[in-house]
């Protein structure tokens, strides 16, 4: 009787290596997406005159996700370089590392030539995306081009991001509804060292507006066109009805998010891509592809009728008289009223309640009493509104403002507590 042959499955030790070479790629298309952590970062980062005197300032969305943007890039570029000593992963020959050393050159160079070099290293407030972040995105570029080497991989990093892509979803309808990340169990994206704090930085979350977890609806918008793109290809590829069915629902998900986060500049991002995307595939594929086309519209016009206030209220706002004649309207007042003649600001500084502009070498002090202007000092003396400088109240919404009228623009400030702040159109 013969012997049964014993049968030894050997692992695929270079599919392994290619499935860990995937992982900061899939990383940084899923889990990077949701990494928020609230952080107290360095005031004064930029040494200039106008920041504020606060020794650190809260963070939720920026700060932390760049650092593990960094690390992250870091680890697998040491990974990568001892992988190509070993054997285990080499280096193709493009001629796209050119542009990319040529970009990479110059971001140095203008490093080098900055003014304020930390604001240039690491970024500035709300947007950490300094030299050392742009030369990562040289890296992770260099990276991905070799190490993704098979269909497989592409395909299972492609399945990643659409889950994540559908949890972002998900997510952008729970915000519809008011759920905040602040709502969110504190543990998930609050320091223990912080957690007396985290009411300091809350008033910087939005709220109905869809941000995802970029905190901008701007940001969130224009990276939302990206996945609307890519299920709406997938839906017109796929040959199966069900996942046609499956990518167009994904598509008007990602719609919904896009009319919901209330950004015009991503609504018309997304018109120019389907113009773009129409005029590309020609009359004879529309055609081909009337059944997932059919679809795509239906999703989207399920979305849109799920979204009719956000997107109403972007057109009224572009739309309205007051908006499209507020220039010559502005401009008709001001021929009224007396110019002012331009002068350059050397600095502007808050000091306690007053606020102090300098103007070729003389500092004007407006002084402020009770959170109301009182008067305009130059030095010692008391002076009246010059050819240059007009400073008067205005009540907006409730609020007392001094207004500092020059010839280019109108500075606003309040005064609450016996301090001075600059009102910018996000707040002071």
């Amino acid at each position: 009787m013969a012997k049964k042959k014993t049968v030894v499955k050997k692992t695929n030790k270079k599919a392994d290596k290619e499935l860990i070479m995937l992982i900061p790629i899939i990383f940084l298309l899923t889990v990077f997406m949701f990494c928020v952590r609230a952080q107290a970062v360095p005031g004064r980062i930029g040494g200039f005159f106008w920041e504020g005197n606060a020794e650190y300032i809260g963070d939720v969305f920026a700060y932390f996700r760049m650092h593990v943007f960094v690390l992250v890039t870091v680890l697998f570029g040491i990974y990568f370089v001892f992988s190509i000593f070993s054997g285990d992963a080499k280096v193709d020959k493009h001629k796209v590392y050119i542009p990319m050393a040529v970009y990479s050159a110059m971001v140095v160079v203008s490093y080098l030539a900055a003014e304020y070099k930390n604001v240039a290293l690491w970024g500035y407030v709300e947007r950490y995306e300094g030299t050392v972040t742009l030369i990562c995105y040289m890296i992770l570029l260099f990276y991905t081009i070799n190490s993704v080497r098979s269909e497989k991989a592409v395909k299972l990093t492609f399945k990643c991001f659409m889950v994540a892509c559908l949890v972002l979803g998900i997510w952008g309808v729970f915000q519809t509804f008011g759920l905040k990340v602040e709502k969110l169990p504190t543990f998930l994206w609050v320091p223990k060292s912080l957690v007396d704090s985290v009411s300091a930085i809350t008033g910087k979350i939005s709220g109905s507006p869809v941000t995802w977890f970029f905190g901008n609806q701007n940001y969130s918008s224009f990276f939302m066109v990206f996945p609307i793109c890519i299920s709406a290809m997938s839906c017109i590829a796929e040959e199966d009805t069900k996942k046609k069915i499956m990518y167009a629902s994904l598509s008007g998900l990602m719609m919904f998010c896009l009319w919901r986060a209330e950004s015009m500049g991503g609504m018309v991002g997304f018109a120019a891509a389907v113009l773009f995307a129409c005029a590309l595939a020609g009359p004879k594929n529309i055609i081909k592809w009337r059944k997932s086309l059919g679809l795509l519209a239906l999703a989207g016009i399920i979305s849109m009728g799920a979204s009719i206030p956000s997107i109403t209220g972007q057109m009224d706002e572009v739309l309205s008289a007051e908006r499209m004649l507020g220039v010559k309207k502005v401009y008709a007042e001001a021929q009224k009223s007396e110019k002012l003649q331009f002068v350059k600001i050397d600095y502007i500084k808050t000091e306690g309640k007053d606020i102090i502009f300098s103007f070729a070498g003389n500092e004007y002090a407006v002084i402020t009493e009770d959170g109301r202007l009182d008067k305009v000092m130059k030095g010692a003396e008391e002076i009246s509104d010059t050819n240059f400088m007009r400073v008067y109240e205005e009540n907006v919404s409730g609020y007392d403002l001094v207004i500092v009228e020059t010839a280019r623009k109108n500075w606003r400030f309040i005064v609450k507590d016996n301090e001075s702040y600059h009102v910018t159109t996000t707040g002071y």
